[in-house]
């Protein structure tokens, strides 16, 4: 996938949690696409949950997706699952 954007919230600080927000643009062709993430880029060492929806009408509907993922390296790989093209979504990782 292109077009991602990351952000980095600390939302939990008390505790040592990470959030961090991946999100595509509505221009992605192809019903499945992969997001990468380098753990060390945002503090992270261990990935504790990870949620992906997309937008089935632009930043309208969401729908829950069961996307997979992987750690390889110290990257994290999140497949999402099949659907339209052109719809914008957003994976949501929890880390220490």
């Amino acid at each position: 996938m292109t077009d991602v954007t990351a952000s980095r919230i600390e939302a939990y600080p008390n505790c040592g949690l990470k959030e961090i927000v991946l999100e595509t643009g509505t221009t992605i062709t192809g019903a499945t696409g992969t997001l990468t993430l380098i753990l060390a880029d945002y503090g992270l060492t261990r990935i504790l949950s990870i949620y992906g929806v997309r937008h089935s009408t632009d930043r309208s509907i969401l729908v829950g997706e069961a996307v997979t993922s992987a750690v390889s390296g110290g990257v994290l790989t999140i497949t999402s699952v099949a659907s339209n093209d052109n719809e914008r979504r957003v994976a949501t990782v929890i880390g220490e």
